[in-house]
């Protein structure tokens, strides 16, 4: 009779360790898929703000396209991301969207410092190296 209900509850511990691992599987796999979400939204916007500010003609195919990248990236953001990022984007958009102006290359490290965190890469400050890697050129005419 022991062995019997050794076998069962084995059986029994078993099973649940089996529904444990993929509770854990499948809330990870939320986790992972949520970061991916997150990681597409922000380089569509990042993108498609790149791509505007490269176009020299401000009415044309390249613009609506950049901006339709934009908007998507925008909309994804707005649902999908932390407090901290969709308020960084918000403090962005109410800058004059010139690279040259302090307030938009403020914001625009603030965004990128809020999206590194939130996607689990930018747990440091690196407020200058960021400046410096996305205004190099405004700096230097280019």
């Amino acid at each position: 009779m022991s062995q019997a209900l050794l076998l069962v509850l084995g059986a029994i511990l078993a099973l649940l360790g089996t529904m444990v691992q993929s509770i854990i599987s499948w809330g990870q796999s939320r986790v992972d898929k949520r970061r991916d979400l997150l990681i597409e939204a922000y380089s569509e916007y990042l993108t498609g703000l790149a791509q505007r500010a490269s176009i020299l003609h401000p009415h044309s195919e390249r613009t609506e396209q950049a901006t339709a990248l934009m908007v998507a990236g925008k909309q994804k953001i707005s649902g999908f991301a932390p407090a901290n990022v969709v308020k960084a984007l918000a403090a962005l958009e109410a800058s004059p969207m010139l690279l040259s102006h302090s307030d938009t290359q403020e914001g625009m490290v603030g965004l990128v410092q809020a999206m590194r965190v939130s996607v689990g890469v930018g747990k440091q400050q690196l407020n200058k190296e960021i400046r410096d890697i996305l205004f190099s050129a405004v700096r230097s005419g280019n």
